[in-house]
C-alpha cells in the first residue's frame, strides 16, 4: 500500500512540476497526501502522519491559490524525499524513533538522541510549513521535548494514587466531622 501511495505521489508531484497551473495534480497530491497521512497515523507512525500533515497542508494552500511557484514545488518534493526514506525504514522494521542504547552509551546519550530524532522530524515540518504562526509555535513545542523513564513515570502514577486515596480518606474523616455539629445545632 505504501509503495502505491508513494508512486502515484511521485507521478502526481512530475505532472505538477511539469504544469504547476494544473489543478488536476493538485487535487490527487491532497488526495494521496491525506490518505497517507491517514494510514501513517492509523499504522502508529505519528512523525511521519505529521510530517505528511504538514505537506498537505501546503499543497491544499497552492490549490486554494490556483498555483504555485517552483520554490514551493520543490519544497515539497524535498520534503516529499523525507517521507520516502521514513516509510522505506518502516518497511525494514526499523523505529523512527532514537535507535536503542547501545553498550556503554548512558541514558543521557540516548536521550539526547530521541530530542534529536524528533527536532529533525519537527524542523522539516516546519520547513514544509513555512515555520511562521502556528506552524513555528508547534515547532518550538516539539523541542521542547523531555524524555522521561519509565519507572519515574510508574513512581509518579503510584504517587498520584497514593494521594488521591489520602485526599478521599481526608475528605472523608471531614464529612463525618461536620455531621455531629450539625445534628446538635439542630436541637
Amino acid at each position: 500500500m505504501w509503495l502505491t501511495l508513494t508512486e502515484a505521489i511521485t507521478e502526481n508531484l512530475r505532472n505538477w512540476r511539469a504544469n504547476p497551473d494544473d489543478a488536476e495534480p493538485l487535487r490527487a497530491l491532497h488526495r494521496l497526501f491525506h490518505t497517507l497521512k491517514g494510514s501513517a497515523r492509523m499504522a502508529g507512525a505519528m512523525t511521519l502522519g505529521e510530517i505528511t500533515h504538514a505537506i498537505e497542508a501546503r499543497v491544499e494552500q497552492a490549490n486554494k491559490t490556483g498555483g504555485a511557484p517552483l520554490e514551493l514545488i520543490e519544497d515539497i518534493e524535498t520534503a516529499f524525499d523525507s517521507v520516502i526514506q521514513i516509510v522505506e525504514r518502516l518497511q525494514r522494521g526499523e523505529s523512527l524513533e532514537a535507535p536503542a542504547t547501545e553498550a556503554g552509551e548512558t541514558d543521557e546519550d540516548a536521550s539526547v538522541q530521541t530530542v534529536m530524532a524528533a527536532s529533525s522530524a519537527t524542523q522539516v515540518a516546519a520547513v514544509v510549513e513555512g515555520a511562521t504562526g502556528e506552524a513555528g509555535e508547534e515547532a518550538a513545542a516539539q523541542k521542547a521535548m523531555l524524555r522521561v523513564r519509565a519507572d519515574l513515570i510508574d513512581q509518579l502514577v503510584n504517587e498520584a494514587g497514593e494521594l488521591s486515596i489520602a485526599r478521599a480518606r481526608i475528605e472523608g474523616e471531614m464529612i463525618g466531622l461536620r455531621a455531629p455539629c450539625s445534628t446538635s445545632r439542630k436541637t
